[in-house]
């Protein structure tokens, strides 16, 4: 079994048994632990290889829970299979699918620094638990390739179809709104600002990186 992707929340009952000839034994059990280390950051970023990127590649990344600021209204949650042993994301009954982006308590915001100008993308290490889909945009960025329409000049991506079905999985931010293309940020050198913000029901996010 591949223990890196065995969600432990979905453990009901574990069997166990005592090789013997057939006599009568009595077995008593003090106490049973189960634990599994999460992924290591060099594991984390190695699955980048899902997307055709790189380690190399990567100009910063994240821990989701890490944010300079978390909206009140995401749920922080222990998890083993995710890097650092945490994530976040949204449970169902949070709300529901949204035309446009949420308020700031829906809002997750990163700090970051390029030391040149350059074209970036962004990819999350998510999973869907009911729905796949979050708003993505960088907060400083000079242009970019795509923007949701509904939204004319607020930054804002529908990063929707998240292809992460039953495990954490990179994908690269795409628009649903133009053919699922990939986005790309054109971004001046210094520091700016990430935001992901919850959009469907369901939907976990466990770290984030900006490519090159």
């Amino acid at each position: 079994m591949d223990m890196g992707s065995l969600n432990l929340s979905s453990i009901r009952s574990i069997t166990f048994g005592v090789e013997d000839s057939g006599a009568a034994r009595t077995v008593f059990v003090d106490s049973l632990h189960v634990s599994i280390d999460s992924p290591s950051p060099e594991a984390v970023l190695s699955g980048l290889s899902a997307i055709g990127a790189s380690p190399a590649d990567v100009v910063t990344w994240f821990e989701a829970e890490a944010a300079d600021i978390l909206g009140a209204s995401w749920r922080v949650v222990v998890d083993l299979t995710a890097s650092g042993g945490t994530r976040i994301g949204s449970e169902n009954g949070d709300g529901n699918d949204n035309d446009t982006a949420p308020g700031a308590q829906w809002v997750a915001t990163y700090t970051f620094t390029v030391p040149a100008d350059g074209v970036c993308g962004v990819a999350l290490r998510a999973q869907e638990a009911g729905s796949d889909s979050f708003w993505v945009r960088i907060v400083g960025a000079t242009s970019q390739s795509h923007e949701d329409p509904d939204q004319p000049g607020s930054g804002w991506v529908r990063f929707n179809g998240i292809a992460a079905p039953d495990r954490w999985t990179w994908d690269q931010v795409h628009s649903n709104d133009h053919g699922n293309a990939l986005v790309s940020w054109t971004l001046p050198a210094g520091e700016l600002t990430l935001e992901i913000a919850k959009r469907e029901d369901g939907t976990y996010v466990d770290a984030i990186a900006v490519l090159k």
